[in-house]
């Protein structure tokens, strides 16, 4: 009987080593789950907090800027526009590329170039001008001038020789 007992405990106890092997693994992998997510959460989390402080300091930042542009209005230098704003656009660019209507073959008017100057004065107060001839450069100073905005125009001058010889 001590035999069969003996051997009747040896399987019980390998069935209870397999049991307790499968219980760990399955813990294991639970907690490496949980570690994981709680990585995630961790990084999320400060993802979140780097957002926040960047908004929070960003706009402090403009508010106390105090160099005489001001967003809100268009980068007026007085802060009183001279022509209504549009609540629509907003001065989101760095900088726009520009090029007036008319511009390849001179045809380009100072009313256009003004009316171009006042939406563009609320979306940018810098401009890159490709096209320097038929007086497109100072088209758009003039305009600049006339509505009283602060932009900053940076004048683009072709110096390859394609453009002259074709080659």
């Amino acid at each position: 009987m001590d035999a069969a007992a003996n051997g009747t405990s040896v399987k019980l106890s390998e069935k209870l080593r397999g049991v307790q092997e499968k219980w760990k693994a399955n813990t294991n992998g639970k907690k490496q789950n949980m570690l994981r997510y709680a990585a995630y959460g961790a990084v999320a989390a400060v993802i979140l907090i780097a957002i926040v402080v960047g908004a929070v300091v960003g706009t402090r930042g403009d508010r106390n800027r105090g160099d005489g542009s001001d967003a809100s209005n268009g980068g007026q230098n007085d802060g009183q526009p001279s022509f209504p704003l549009d609540p629509k656009l907003h001065n989101s660019f760095w900088g726009l590329a520009y090029t007036p209507y008319g511009a390849i073959d001179c045809s380009a008017s100072q009313a256009n170039v003004t009316k171009d100057i006042r939406q563009l004065s609320q979306l940018t107060t810098r401009l890159r001008l490709y096209a320097a001839d038929c007086n497109v450069t100072s088209l758009v100073v003039q305009a600049i001038q006339d509505l009283k905005v602060n932009m900053s125009v940076y004048a683009g001058i072709c110096t390859s020789n394609f453009f002259i010889t074709g080659l």
